[in-house]
């Protein structure tokens, strides 16, 4: 988490490459790592862990909300909003 904060995405990316997974558990906590790059404002982290599948509808540790809620309910509409909006419909179209 803090390498996601402090934009350290090299190290991010690597641990992705390396099987790390960004979403599940990590000790006795529940994380959604997409979810701590989204609330960063860490674009470059939020595409890595999408890359490596994270969801966007993912419930996260802030109170349940996927990313893609806190986006919204953070009113943003930038580049992070779009790249998981375009996430979100990749995702449902594998649904299908």
């Amino acid at each position: 988490m803090h390498a996601i904060k402090a934009n350290h995405n090299n190290f991010v990316r690597l641990c992705m490459e390396s099987g790390f997974k960004p979403v599940g558990r990590f000790g006795p906590c529940y994380l959604n790592l997409l979810a701590t790059a989204t609330n960063a404002e860490n674009a470059e982290a939020v595409r890595a862990f999408l890359e490596h599948g994270a969801d966007p509808d993912e419930p996260s540790h802030y109170g349940g909300q996927s990313s893609l809620a806190l986006c919204e309910s953070n009113g943003e509409s930038g580049e992070i909003m779009q790249v998981l909006r375009a996430a979100r419909k990749l995702h449902v179209a594998k649904a299908v």
